[in-house]
C-alpha cells in the first residue's frame, strides 16, 4: 500500500517530505473551483473539497491510501476564495490587512481498499500587519498571488510580511502537520502490521 497525495501543491508535498513520510503525488481530477458549497460553513466546506479530492483520485487506484486536502480563508464565517485577477487580488488582500482571519484546512485520509476514511479539520487564526505601499504593489504585479486562497501563502510570505499565526502554520500552509502526523503513523503503522 502507498500513500498517495491527492494535491499537486508543492508545498504540501514538503511539509510530508519534512515530516518524513515517503508517498506519491496526483493532481485530482476533481476541480475545486468549480465546485458549489452554498450555505455551507468554511469548517464543512473545506471537508468536503478534501474528500471530493480524496474520492476523485481513488477512482483510478486499487489498494492505496489517499491523503486529499482542501485550504479555505474565511473572513467573518464568509468564505474567501482565489483571486481571478490582480484587482481582485488588490481587493482581497486590503480587507485582509490589519484584522485576523481564519484559515481552515480539511483532511481525507481514504483507504481505497476498505473504503473507511477519516476526516477532520483545523484552522488558524492568522493576522497579516500593514504594509508599505511599494512591497504591497510589487507583489501583485510579480502575480505572486494567484492561486491562492485570499491571495497569499504564509510559506512564501511569512519572513517577507509581518504576518502572525493563532495555531498550527502547517495549516495555514496547507496541511495541519501537528494533527495528521500522528493520525497517519498511526494508520501507516496499522496497514504494515
Amino acid at each position: 500500500m502507498k500513500l498517495i497525495l491527492a494535491s499537486a501543491s508543492p508545498r504540501r508535498a514538503k511539509l510530508l517530505r519534512e515530516a518524513g513520510f515517503e508517498f506519491e503525488q496526483m493532481n485530482p481530477p476533481f476541480d475545486d473551483t468549480q465546485a458549489e458549497l452554498p450555505g455551507m460553513s468554511p469548517e464543512d466546506a473545506a471537508k468536503i473539497l478534501a474528500w471530493r479530492k480524496a474520492i476523485s483520485a481513488s477512482e483510478h487506484l486499487e489498494d492505496d491510501l489517499v491523503l486529499g486536502a482542501d485550504t479555505l480563508l474565511s473572513v467573518d464565517g464568509r468564505i474567501v476564495g482565489k483571486p481571478a485577477d490582480a484587482d481582485e487580488a488588490r481587493a482581497m488582500l486590503r480587507e485582509l490587512i490589519g484584522r485576523s482571519h481564519e484559515v481552515i484546512t480539511g483532511v481525507c485520509l481514504l483507504d481505497v481498499e476498505t473504503g473507511h476514511q477519516e476526516m477532520f479539520t483545523d484552522t488558524a487564526a492568522v493576522q497579516i500587519g500593514e504594509l508599505d505601499e511599494a512591497t504591497f504593489e510589487a507583489y501583485l504585479t510579480n502575480e505572486a498571488w494567484r492561486g491562492k486562497a485570499g491571495g497569499y501563502n504564509l510559506a512564501e510570505l511569512r519572513e517577507a510580511w509581518p504576518i502572525q499565526v493563532d495555531g498550527d502554520a502547517d495549516t495555514v500552509i496547507g496541511l495541519p502537520m501537528q494533527k495528521l502526523t500522528p493520525m497517519l503513523r498511526e494508520y501507516l503503522s496499522a496497514l504494515s502490521d
